[in-house]
């Protein structure tokens, strides 16, 4: 077959000039029309990328690559790249490394020609995907999860199968595997993901030639939802001039080729094998290198340890550009593409299948096709025969003999309607493999017999197949059951009780149950992921069909946020499997509420389990949900930092220490703040020294002390730009090692300032480490405050808590009680320009409109704090016997504060120097910057 597309056909053949010489055509015909970016096999190995040329010459695309948002990992230029012909031939990728440096901003690593040169024809599409590994190995890749891909394992999944063996023999198209991995986000966002074709020019300077800024697993957006297995593809329909189309309300005959249309998610669809040309892959297996007991991909038994590759339930059209002809489709018979009827709003699509509402199946009548029902709720079709439930026992009354509209076979299944999902670790802190897990409570009133059940995901469309079934099991009334996929003695010396007090769990006080196969994806979305448990006979016990946050942290259908390693479990008051289906119902795992809390063994530099991770596995709260104590609460955050790094000879985007958190004490009594500080999703501050006290009604401003060099008396610099009349307290590890700003690290460079509900989620925690309030704040301009860009010497504003009643450690963590700083509004000012606040900001610090009526801004009432003793390890203010303990867990964790010698590296030498310090107590080294 030819799988040139019919569209593009007219175009063929190469430009030439008189004088014989090539042209090599306009760049912008070069674009993106197909992205893998979700596979069901082994998925970063088998992602991949279509480009086509859709204009009339020849386009060089040799110093092409793959870049994305995150701006830090483009991938090789295609030319350093191995390519394989369309005739079998292999030229292999280029032996330069320095063509494999990738240097984004001064293009200093591409002052070499790339040993291929990659010309794409009029009309031609080229598949771009990688080695992944072990290729990528030998050019700094640190990636080794011996699974490799290989142009053989291509064309056996893709190809077309010559002599009838169930593989592909030939393909009839370019394939470039480049060194560098491709990874491509799961779940798009409007700014995530936003994959860009990049040309790196000879001067080193980077074009970008065309970008596919997708989204999936929104409705409102036009983006196909995201399916396991199957590709996006640009419909040709729309390659033509979308005004066109609108005015006239058809395509034009043939469609005048135009890129920019492909932005638009509503010109691009999910494939689906048998429509414009989209196929299935013939399934390919290859060897796990990596695996087994010995790492050397043998099982017990030295046979190979064989996974999927490229899954036969794909679907996609690498190296096809379908054409008009290919594409039109007119379900409801109206003599117009379906697709363009639901462009221009004439038709539904509720489950953005590229078909309109009106002409799928709705069994009962109710105007919404079945598998809209089932996104919204899988338990509408408890026994999974694919049909609501109601629509069945319309059909045949015999199925619901008690006429509850509950099907029979569901009711008398055991642990239906008592068995609950209650919590899900989907993305645990550091590596995942065999963290996961999953907890059940049974509520009934009698004991459930789980034996053959099973978990399952039931991402629509495509099925991923069952997990391994349960042994036997009996969950008595009231029972806890955790699974996972560990054994016993790694969940219980991370989760379980520490009774001989070695820091090692010995015992759990709930059952653990041992299971193979749980894989949770991390950003879930309205299809995928549906967390589901199913008895033996295939019904349904209960369905979680969490959905966590786009790829930009921005969280979905009301579930929360999700920092690494944070758990979700479900309120005690609505544990039952209908409430649990609603994200409002979940909360995020926060230490030392409703039983959350880190695994044991974290002294430990081998631990199993990262210590970061929080969750509460085993306890279900069923009582009231446990909130933070709120006596001090968080009123006023200054996170959008727009100075300059002070000292700086040139202008510089880099971010400033300008950084400030306002507290303020709302109860009646004094309290005492030694050992407080502040923790995000990146880490935590030091204490607040001993000694330090707020009155009913007073404010302070917390702030860092990272940098003495550049801000030896941080006080009297924050006086200086602020005025006074308030305490000013401040704390190390704010930017080295701790908080790493008030904002989203997790989005990536050049975000620094843009917070997000999954982070910054930002927690003042008491000396016993109880939580005192938690803001969980946003910058998204409609919950919560806009501030500014954070860009240098542009002006930045304080977000305040700005109604009275709502100065709670409840209401603080909605963004409508939060406000912009403005002059001349609730007590904010702007500030006085100084070496570290070196440009124009505004806010209130140290006044709380309402409650600091003693506020004087012209009363300096504290100094210069001394910096902390090397010795002090625990940094509680003294120097004691504990700082010993201390130091061995901030050695054993390369803390920056067991670095007691100030050589910039922490080694067994800091213990002699630690040892020395202690000897000299309260005259000891003082240890700035850490």
């Amino acid at each position: 077959m030819n799988r040139t597309a019919t569209l593009l056909a007219c175009c063929a053949g190469a430009a030439v000039s008189a004088s014989g010489q090539t042209i090599i055509g306009d760049n912008e015909n070069v674009i993106i029309t197909e992205v893998m970016f979700n596979p069901a096999g082994a998925e970063a190995e088998t992602e991949w990328v279509e480009i086509t040329n859709i204009g009339p010459t020849p386009v060089d695309i040799t110093r092409y690559a793959i870049d994305d948002e995150d701006g830090s990992s483009p991938s090789h230029m295609f030319g350093a790249g191995a390519i394989r012909n369309v005739d079998g031939t292999v030229l292999p990728e280029s032996s330069d490394p320095d063509c494999l440096t990738v240097d984004i901003f001064g293009g200093q690593g591409f002052q070499c020609d790339p040993d291929n040169t990659l010309i794409i024809q009029p009309g031609e599409s080229i598949i771009v995907s990688s080695f992944w590994d072990p290729r990528s190995r030998g050019f700094g890749s640190s990636i080794d999860n011996g699974i490799e891909n290989t142009f053989d394992a291509w064309v056996a999944a893709w190809g077309d199968d010559t002599d009838s063996d169930g593989f592909g023999d030939t393909v009839d198209f370019r394939i470039v595997f480049l060194l560098t991995n491709i990874t491509i986000a799961n779940t798009g966002s409007p700014i995530n993901e936003v994959l860009d074709l990049i040309e790196y020019e000879q001067d080193g300077t980077i074009v970008s030639r065309d970008y596919v800024n997708y989204e999936v697993g929104n409705s409102n957006n036009q983006w196909p939802f995201s399916s396991n297995g199957l590709s996006f593809y640009l419909q040709p329909n729309f390659l033509a001039d979308a005004a066109a189309q609108t005015a006239g309300g058809v395509p034009p005959a043939n469609g005048s080729l135009d890129n920019s249309n492909q932005q638009y998610g509503v010109f691009w669809s999910n494939s689906a094998a048998g429509r414009d040309l989209a196929r299935n892959p013939f399934e390919v297996m290859v060897q796990d290198m990596d695996a087994g007991p010995n790492g050397d991909g043998l099982d017990a038994n030295g046979d190979p340890i064989m996974v999927t590759l490229v899954s036969g339930n794909d679907a996609g059209s690498p190296g096809v550009v379908p054409g008009l002809g290919d594409s039109f489709e007119d379900a409801n018979g109206n003599g117009r593409d379906d697709v363009l009827d639901i462009f221009l709003g004439s038709s539904e699509d509720c489950n953005r299948n590229r078909i309109p509402d009106e002409v799928e199946a709705d069994c009962n009548g109710n105007g919404l096709p079945d598998d809209c029902e089932f996104q919204i709720s899988q338990e509408e079709d408890c026994d999974g025969n694919g049909s609501p439930d109601n629509c069945d026992i319309a059909f045949d009354g015999s199925l619901d003999l008690d006429g509850n509209g509950v099907l029979d076979i569901c009711e008398n299944t055991p642990g239906f309607g008592d068995i609950v999902i209650t919590e899900i670790m989907f993305n645990p802190s550091g590596s995942e493999g065999g963290r996961e897990y999953l907890e059940i409570i049974n509520t009934g009133s009698g004991a459930v017999d789980l034996t053959g059940a099973f978990f399952q995901d039931l991402d629509q469309p495509v099925f991923d197949g069952a997990e391994p079934s349960f042994p036997t099991l009996v969950v008595q009334p009231g029972e806890v059951v955790v699974f996972g996929e560990t054994s016993i003695e790694n969940f219980t010396e991370g989760w379980g009780d520490d009774t001989d007090g070695d820091g090692l769990g010995d015992v759990l006080s709930f059952t653990y149950f041992n299971i193979g196969g749980i894989a949770m994806g991390n950003n879930a979305d309205l299809v995928n992921e549906v967390r589901s448990l199913l008895a033996a006979n295939g019904v349904r016990i209960d369905v979680a069909n969490y959905q966590s946050t786009t790829s930009n942290g921005v969280p979905q259908g009301g579930w929360p946020g999700d920092f690494n390693g944070t758990a979700y479990y479900l309120f005690g008051t609505e544990v039952d499997p209908v409430s649990n289906n609603d994200g409002g119902n979940w909360g995020q795992s926060i230490r030392n509420l409703d039983g959350a809390r880190s695994p044991l063994a974290d002294s430990s530099s081998d631990t199993y389990w990262d210590p970061d991770t929080i969750g509460s596995p085993g306890t279900v709260n069923l009582g009231s949900v446990e909130r933070p104590i709120g006596d001090v609460i968080i009123s006023e955050v200054h996170f959008a930092s727009n100075t300059e790094f002070p000292g700086l000879m040139f202008p510089d985007p880099t971010n400033g220490i300008d950084e400030w958190v306002e507290i303020v004490n709302v109860s009646a009594s004094t309290v005492d703040l030694g050992g407080w500080f502040l923790e995000d999703e990146d880490g935590r501050t030091s204490a607040i020294p001993a000694g330090v006290s707020l009155a009913p009604g007073e404010a302070l401003v917390l702030t860092a002390n990272d940098f003495p060099a550049e801000n030896p008396m941080p006080v009297s610099e924050f006086y200086d730009a602020w005025n006074c009349g308030f305490q000013v307290i401040t704390l190390q590890n704010w930017y080295n090692g701790g908080l790493g700003r008030l904002s989203d690290q997790a989005e990536g460079p050049g975000a620094a300032d843009s917070p997000s509900g999954a982070n910054e989620i930002l927690q003042l925690r008491d000396g016993s480490d109880m939580v005192q309030d938690i803001v969980n704040y946003d910058d998204d301009g409609f919950d919560w405050p806009l501030v500014s860009n954070g860009l240098p010497f542009t002006p930045a504003f304080s977000i305040y808590l700005f109604r009275s009643s709502d100065y709670n450690e409840l209401d603080n963590d909605e963004g409508l009680n939060w406000a912009t700083s403005l002059v001349g509004f609730d007590g904010a000012i702007q500030n006085n320009i100084t070496p570290v606040y070196n440009t124009t900001m505004f806010g209130s610090p140290g006044f709380v409109d309402g409650i600091t009526v003693n506020f004087d801004p012209q009363n300096c009432i504290s100094d210069d704090p001394i910096l902390p003793r090397c010795a002090d390890q625990n940094r509680d203010g003294e120097v004691t016997p504990a700082d010993f303990n201390s130091w061995i867990i901030n050695f054993n964790n390369n803390d920056p504060i067991a670095d007691v010698n100030q050589d910039g590296a922490v080694t067994p030498a800091d213990f002699n120097a630690w040892i020395l310090a202690f000897n000299q107590g309260a005259n000891g080294p003082l240890c700035p910057g850490t």
